[in-house]
């Protein structure tokens, strides 16, 4: 998800890696608002990471916008930031 700030913030999708305890977009924010939340689909290690997949799932998470292509490159810009290659 990207916050209001532009702030990237990735959590896994599940806790504990259990498949029934999906982890809630609003546990990264804090319960604030954000510009695009979703799922992003990541590779790589030690630094080298690549951007596979992203989409607009978030379950029940309410975006100040919807993922539209304004939201998605504002998450494809926040990966980059964080120095995740972007296709």
């Amino acid at each position: 998800m990207v916050t209001k700030g532009g702030e990237l913030k990735i959590i896994p999708k599940y806790a504990d890696g259990l498949l029934d305890r999906e982890v809630s977009h609003a546990v990264a924010s804090g319960g604030e608002s954000v510009l695009a939340a979703g799922e992003a689909e990541i590779a790589g290690l030690e630094g080298d990471y690549h951007l596979l997949d992203i989409n607009q799932y978030s379950g029940h998470y309410f975006r100040d916008v919807p993922f539209d292509d304004k939201a998605l490159e504002l998450a494809r810009s926040a990966f980059r930031q964080a120095g995740v290659t972007v296709p």
